[in-house]
């Protein structure tokens, strides 16, 4: 079932800190972000539609993983680094925070599909970082290091994020993946 309201979208940017531009859309500086809820077999998930530009990395202020940090790795694996004022307060003492592709097991029947879709996205994020200008679309998974504050404000746990995946592949919207029939289909 999808929570995509008015009310959840205003309260999650309030509380991750940024200013409310509509229904669901908030901003943290020059970056345009989406929020959205989706419940799951009575958990909710929290993503976020990122609009990526080549401004937003900070391989300045991160320490890059030499296998993985800007380099496409064995099942899909891949890291990136943004600057911590995209998520606002919420990123709190990170000075970036990893954006971080799972793996998918490269023995599993359905894996060579959906490692060719992390790819590309990789291809595109790695164009764009290497460009002056554009954007690309990212739709991330903020849990599980997200937590709510006694105070109310969310919080990044650890300056980590990860892409949005399921069963093993990268999903482009955030749409609940049970009412929309369809894993990494975008809209």
């Amino acid at each position: 079932m999808r929570n995509h309201r008015k009310g959840a979208s205003f309260a999650l940017g309030i509380c991750l800190g940024f200013q409310t531009l509509g229904a669901s859309m908030a901003t943290a500086g020059d970056a345009r972000l989406t929020y959205y809820e989706n419940s799951f077999n009575g958990r909710t998930y929290h993503h976020a539609v990122l609009q990526l530009s080549p401004d937003l990395f900070s391989e300045g202020n991160a320490q890059i993983d030499p296998e993985i940090g800007y380099r496409f790795s064995d099942g899909g694996l891949f890291e990136i680094y943004l600057e911590a004022d995209v998520f606002g307060p919420a990123a709190g003492r990170c000075k970036g925070v990893t954006i971080r592709m799972p793996w998918t097991d490269p023995a599993a029947a359905d894996s060579a599909g959906k490692i060719a879709g992390k790819k590309a996205l990789f291809e595109r994020i790695e164009s764009l970082r290497r460009s002056n200008g554009g954007v690309t679309k990212v739709v991330l998974q903020l849990d599980p290091y997200l937590s709510v504050e006694p105070s109310g404000e969310y919080r990044l746990t650890q300056c980590i994020v990860f892409f949005r995946t399921a069963f093993g592949g990268y999903i482009d919207h955030p749409n609940p993946i049970a009412a929309s029939g369809r894993v990494g289909k975008s809209d």
